[in-house]
């Protein structure tokens, strides 16, 4: 039986809700530290939420995103979300798929 782990999720959907709670669940059982990077912009198209992020992985994912989000609170905790636009994001993004052995 082939099993999958996903540890890094980067979509680019006009669909919200893309990243579904139990998707995040299941990258945070095979990770310590998901990777959830929702790039659609704006706010009310995003994928994810940085709250939704937070609360399904138990405050673990790595976060940025395409659109601005508040600061959250977990686990007494004040987090802040990353905020990675096409200048940081698209020319990694390009490189691993023209290179993915680099």
């Amino acid at each position: 039986m082939m099993q999958t782990y996903f540890l890094f999720v980067l979509v680019l959907t006009p669909f919200k809700g893309a990243f579904t709670p139990e998707v995040i669940r299941l990258m945070s059982q095979n990770t310590p530290r998901p990777i959830i990077f929702p790039l659609s912009n704006p706010v009310h198209l995003s994928e994810c939420t940085f709250a939704e992020a937070l609360v399904h992985s138990n405050g673990t994912a790595i976060f940025a995103s395409g659109s601005p989000f508040g600061s959250e609170i977990i686990g007494g905790i004040r987090r802040e979300a990353g905020q990675g636009n096409n200048m940081y994001i698209f020319p990694g993004k390009h490189s691993l798929v023209l290179r993915p052995d680099v």
